[in-house]
């Protein structure tokens, strides 16, 4: 179309798959989603897919990280993050996540604005503007808790 590309976005054209062109294609495709004020339940989290897994860290978040193969588990139902035998992948994955981010400019975390009203109200089970208990399920991780039983 003739348009240029803005200079805050990041991407190549994929005009040239469209055609049917060979062109050098990525390994990995990464994702960020950094925290907003206006939608406070949505953490700051990053995932890397590759060809057959996908990896996801979650910042600031008491939760487990994810890994998933993506060709025997399609809808991700299966989280291999605890899994010894896909600790070498979770690793790669995981490095190679960061050294993305780094040579991206993605480590540095931005603070936006909040954009229109703010609607969103914590839900209390007190009924009032207190915070809610955390839920004890999430002080540990499910391989934790059975051992602690």
């Amino acid at each position: 179309m003739g348009l240029e590309m803005p200079a805050h976005m990041d991407g190549q054209s994929f005009l040239p798959l469209a055609k049917g062109q060979e062109i050098p294609w990525r390994d990995w495709f990464l994702y960020v989603y950094y925290w907003e004020q206006n939608y406070p339940m949505t953490p700051t989290h990053f995932s890397l897919r590759g060809e057959q897994y996908k990896f996801t860290t979650y910042h600031g978040l008491y939760d487990t990280d994810e890994l998933f193969d993506i060709q025997a588990d399609p809808m991700e139902q299966n989280n291999l993050i605890h899994d010894p035998k896909f600790a070498k992948i979770h690793k790669e994955m995981q490095t190679t996540l960061y050294e993305m981010m780094d040579e991206l400019g993605g480590m540095n975390i931005p603070m936006n604005p909040p954009k229109g009203n703010r609607k969103v109200e914590r839900l209390c089970s007190k009924g009032g503007v207190d915070a809610a208990d955390f839920p004890e399920a999430f002080l540990v991780d499910e391989i934790l808790r059975k051992e602690l039983k």
